[in-house]
């Protein structure tokens, strides 16, 4: 078997593993009113009002790839800087918002060098976010590739468009594409808090897949999809005067099993991930 074989699905498993990040957000089903008093959570930005956020992470992995020598255990940390600017209130309280990455970069195995081609800093895009915090659309037509949606994406909390109080559970299911695969994650969140300016929020992260064989283009290679763990968690403090979370941690813990055969050659793979991250919002003076 080649070598780019087993690297490609390493690939499929990184994708699969942080493809929390990629996955756009279906509909908010609430599952739990929970307590009363219960209020109707919207975002209430000012137009012009400003925000910086630093997203830090950190990731630790291993790969063990049959017929093929185990590379070493890597690690890895990234750091990116955000400036939201509020341009637009709709009438129906739909924000739309400037997008512009000040700084990117990431250190360790398949690093991006600061501002090289890889990198999305200085990249720019315009988003429209429901009154709820659900993303509406995203406009980055400069550079086309979704990583600065996605980006934005992360940075949004959805909440339901029904009243809810402490207690209150709801689920946002989004469809992930991995072209050799389809994957659905599901996110639980639940209301903490909610004082009418700030909620704190929790969530929990899993996935489901309908049909482990995976979809190549190279009919003598067959693999299936034989273990697959997304068990990611997070807490959010989001002020209703901003776009993105005042804070927000998330820590999970990730496993993708794949085996299958090239002709008559068998082969495995298992990746595992740790990973955590940390965003932290600031408001602007205007």
């Amino acid at each position: 078997m080649s070598r780019h074989r087993p690297l490609m699905f390493v690939a499929l498993a990184v994708g699969l593993l942080l493809g929390a990040a990629h996955a756009r957000a279906s509909e908010v089903e609430l599952l739990d009113a929970g307590q009363e008093p219960r209020q109707r959570i919207t975002l209430t930005p000012e137009v012009g009002s400003k925000q910086r956020v630093e997203v830090s992470g950190s990731s630790d992995s291993t790969v063990e790839v049959s017929l093929l020598p185990d590379p070493d255990a890597t690690s890895q940390t990234s750091r990116t800087v955000v400036e939201l600017e509020v341009l637009e209130v709709g009438a129906d309280g739909a924000v739309t918002a400037r997008v512009a990455v000040l700084e990117a970069r990431t250190d360790g195995q398949r690093k991006a060098k600061r501002g090289g081609p890889q990198s999305m800093e200085g990249r720019t895009g315009t988003m429209t976010v429901e009154p709820s915090g659900a993303m509406r659309s995203f406009d980055e037509s400069a550079a086309p590739d979704g990583r600065l949606a996605d980006l934005a994406r992360q940075l949004a909390t959805p909440f339901p468009s029904e009243p809810i109080g402490p207690g209150a559970r709801w689920r946002v299911a989004a469809p992930l594409d991995l072209d050799v695969v389809q994957v659905r994650l599901v996110t639980v969140y639940e209301l903490v808090d909610f004082d009418g300016e700030t909620a704190t929020v929790t969530s929990r992260l899993t996935a489901e897949v309908a049909d482990a064989e995976l979809t190549l283009d190279d009919a003598s290679v067959r693999a299936e999809l034989t273990e697959l763990s997304t068990a990611g968690a997070a807490t959010i403090v989001q002020s209703m005067a901003a776009l993105a979370p005042a804070r927000r941690d998330d820590a999970g813990h990730y496993v993708v099993g794949v085996e299958g055969r090239k002709g008559l050659m068998p082969f495995r793979l298992r990746l595992e991930i740790d990973a955590t991250s940390r965003a932290v919002g600031f408001a602007l003076p205007r």
